[in-house]
């Protein structure tokens, strides 16, 4: 314990010198949030007998496979994020502003349980076009693309989808972009199963978007992990890009999504023994207020 009055890292200092002694080998993890540069310089000169390693993946990597009781707060996770999905498509209409929308999304997911308010990636109109937007004052406009990406976590535990909503009217081709999405989505899911490369679905993906016109080109990536995660951290240290070496196996939990011309399509899978579990399940659509 120490008081608000109270050198902070005097005090970590201390503890650590406590505990290991003046002279030790620790392993840090230097790409910790918390851990300024000044913090550890800090502590390097006030530890001057100290060899510090960084171990920065030590940790994350152990996290990447979870147990049957971790996942199932990534369940408890998914069921809010449906109910925040849901009052989003409910609160979705003219003249409401995106923080109308964002209260009620963030209502509807601490009553499903969750212990983050999020609500996740909400744009719309123009912005709606460029992934990672957050919710403003703008007011929705007929014919607007509202793109949401639904967050919560039970216990630090997430699990996160994306559904498109069009508030009316609709383009003559929308519903066939969507349907496009899920069925390319759907194609590269299937493949997913314990010691597949990543590359298999990964390519689906990118090569499916790419051939159906849908984008110039494709940079985002298509899986990447999901599990214990402290704010500001969206993922884990695992992802999908075209040059990935890395195996499916089971336990992994994995967001994963489709983009295109301002629709967003994805769930969150968990890797079995034989294949894949979908952790979030809501209709898959394009939904028109």
């Amino acid at each position: 314990m120490w008081a608000d009055s109270d050198d902070r890292m005097a005090v970590a200092a201390s503890a650590i010198e406590s505990r290991m002694g003046k002279t030790a080998k620790l392993g840090i993890e230097l790409s910790a949030w918390p851990l300024s540069a000044g913090r550890y310089e800090y502590l390097k000169s006030s530890l001057p007998g100290i060899v510090w390693q960084d171990e920065s993946n030590l940790a994350p990597v152990m996290r990447l496979i979870k147990s049957p009781a971790e996942i199932a707060y990534q369940r408890r996770a998914a069921r809010a994020a449906e109910a925040g999905m849901q009052a989003a498509i409910d609160s979705a209409a003219v003249g409401v502003t995106e923080r109308e929308m964002a209260a009620e999304v963030c209502a509807a997911m601490i009553r499903a349980g969750s212990d983050l308010p999020g609500p996740g990636v909400m744009s719309s109109g123009e912005r709606a076009f460029h992934l990672h937007g957050g919710y403003s004052d703008r007011v929705l406009e007929a014919g607007d693309i509202v793109q949401i990406e639904t967050t919560p976590n039970v216990k630090h535990y997430h699990a996160r989808f994306m559904r498109p909503i069009r508030v009316g009217p609709v383009k003559d081709d929308d519903h066939r972009i969507v349907e496009q999405l899920i069925a390319i989505q759907d194609a590269a899911i299937r493949e997913v199963k314990p010691g597949i490369s990543v590359r298999v679905p990964d390519a689906i993906y990118r090569d499916g978007v790419l051939s159906a016109g849908l984008r110039e080109t494709y940079t985002n990536k298509t899986f990447y992990s999901v599990g214990l995660m402290l704010q500001p951290n969206g993922g884990e240290p695992l992802e999908a890009a075209e040059n990935s070496t890395w195996v499916f196996e089971p336990g992994q939990t994995f967001h994963t999504y489709v983009l295109a011309q301002g629709f967003g399509m994805s769930e969150t899978i968990t890797i079995t023994e034989t294949g894949y579990e979908k952790l979030t399940n809501f209709p898959r659509q394009l939904f028109v207020k």
